[in-house]
Parts: structure tokens; C-alpha cells; sequence
């Protein structure tokens, strides 16, 4: 109603210095397959040229519940993303939260199906558009993301190039049950759900050197046996992939205050050589 202290963006103000390469997010809507209106969010590069191609990152969760596409400030860590020069991809695909009861319920005992069709349409939308180069494409995703980075790059014909999954379930069997039975029921009474959203098979699609994988060696969220028995399968079928293990660094490795900036660096390490041959 009134300022008490205005803090006003302007010259003098200490971040102002940085503002100016503050990203403005462009928002817009894709149709789901049953017509549903998906929401996305587009955030471009520092100094971004039109005339140019550039590589582009989906950044994704994609679970029950949640949503990432918001009219808010953005985060911090994606700001290294633009200056390093990539577009960042956001979609609230069915499933996620603060929509209705038809969209939220989309993914009720068949987690990894229709939000990896959703996001699969969001990423052949992102690779149409003029300033993105559609040969570098790469995705990312923490937790769930995790889950929806490694299903979306074992996806038939997959469109991406190079997949940074962090702390993924890879088998809802391995995880708690609160969660796993409220969205996917018993495994007894699930069967062939649980079987098509298990990682380890659809590893026979996984693309040789694509995929980087990171876990915090003492998650109690989502067990290490996740990560290991990919690991595990991927050595047995001699596909080579990556690893980043974080000791003592449970589910929230990207945040933690002494392992978090090699996270991010490994990300940004990752994508540079695979999408940008850095």
C-alpha cells in the first residue's frame, strides 16, 4: 500500500550493476495430447543474438504435484546456464501441481508415461524455434527430474543429444512408500506399471557417452542403490556413461554449502563438451 523503504533498482543500488543482464522470461502454452494446456518457459542467453543458434537445456522435474513454470524471480544457478550461452526450457507437463483434478490425476499408477510424452512434445516444439540449434539439445533434472532425464533419454529416437540425471528412482520399488503407493498403488497390485517406469529396462536405448549421472552417496531420500544398479546394468551392457558421487552428500547435493558449486560446475563441465565441443 505504501513503501516503507523503496530499495529502488537503480543506479547506485549494489546489484544494479547486475541487472542489466537480468533474463525476462517468455512464457507461452502447448497443447497435450488430450488438450489439455501445458504451460512452458522460455529464458534466453546473455547477450542474446536472434540471428544466432544456439544449444538449449530442458530443465525439467516433471512429478506429481509440483510445478516449475512461474511468474517469479528466477534461479540464481540458471543465470550460469545463460551466460555460458544456452537457452533454458521449462514445462509444466500433466501431472503437476495447482491445476485440475483431470491434469494433476494424469499420471495416477502410470508414472513415466504420459509426462515423458509431454515433455518429449516440448522438446520437438523447443528445437523448431529459430534461434535454437536443434542438433544440442540436452536435458537435466534432480530427483524426479532425475527419473524423467534418464526416461527421456532412453526414449525411442530421442531428440536429446546429451541427459545430466541427478539422484534419480529408478525403481519405485526402492522407494518409500508414502510416495510411491499414494501415485502408483502396491507393486502387487501394479505390476506392469512398476515394470515399464524401472530405468534399467530401457537402458538397450541409451546412446553411448550421452548420459551423466550424479548421486549424493548418503541420500536417505533416494537410496544410492538407484544410481548403482544403473551403474551396474550400464557396465554389464559395456555403454559407456559418466559419474559424478558426492560422499557424505545426501539428497540435496545441488544445495549443499561445501559440494554444491562442484555440482553445478560439473553440470556446466558436461554440457560444455557434449553440446558445445568445449
Amino acid at each position: 500500500m505504501r513503501w516503507i523503504e523503496e530499495n529502488k533498482l537503480a543506479e547506485g543500488h549494489p546489484y544494479w550493476p547486475y541487472a542489466v543482464n537480468l533474463p525476462t522470461p517468455e512464457y507461452g502454452t502447448l497443447k497435450a495430447a488430450d488438450g489439455q494446456t501445458m504451460y512452458y518457459e522460455i529464458l534466453k542467453p546473455t547477450n542474446f543474438d536472434p540471428a544466432k543458434k544456439y544449444p538449449a537445456i530442458v530443465s525439467v522435474y516433471g512429478g506429481p504435484h509440483a510445478q516449475r513454470v512461474n511468474k517469479t524471480w528466477q534461479s540464481p544457478s540458471e543465470r550460469t546456464y545463460l551466460e555460458a550461452g544456452y537457452v533454458i526450457f521449462k514445462l509444466d507437463n500433466r501431472g503437476s501441481g495447482n491445476r485440475s483434478a483431470a491434469f494433476k490425476r494424469a499420471l495416477d499408477r502410470h508414472m513415466g508415461t504420459v509426462e515423458v510424452d509431454d515433455q518429449l512434445q516440448g522438446a520437438k516444439f523447443l528445437a523448431s524455434l529459430p534461434y535454437v540449434d536443434a542438433s544440442k539439445l540436452g536435458v537435466m533434472g534432480w530427483s524426479y527430474g532425475g527419473f524423467m532425464t534418464l526416461m527421456l533419454m532412453t526414449a525411442p529416437d530421442t531428440p536429446f543429444k546429451a541427459g545430466a540425471a541427478g539422484a534419480p528412482p529408478t525403481q519405485w520399488g526402492l522407494y518409500d512408500t508414502a510416495y510411491t503407493e499414494r501415485y502408483m498403488g502396491k507393486p502387487d497390485e501394479n505390476k506392469a506399471g512398476y515394470a515399464y517406469a524401472d530405468i534399467n529396462n530401457r537402458l538397450d536405448n541409451l546412446k553411448p557417452g550421452s548420459l551423466l549421472l550424479l548421486h549424493g552417496m548418503a541420500d536417505d531420500n533416494v537410496i544410492f542403490e538407484n544410481s548403482t544398479r544403473v551403474m551396474s546394468a550400464l557396465q554389464k551392457k559395456a555403454i559407456p556413461f559418466e559419474m559424478a558421487l558426492y560422499p557424505g552428500e545426501r539428497h540435496s547435493a545441488p544445495g549443499s554449502k561445501t559440494k554444491g558449486l562442484s555440482v553445478l560446475k560439473k553440470h556446466l563441465e558436461f554440457f560444455a563438451r557434449k553440446l558445445q565441443g568445449q
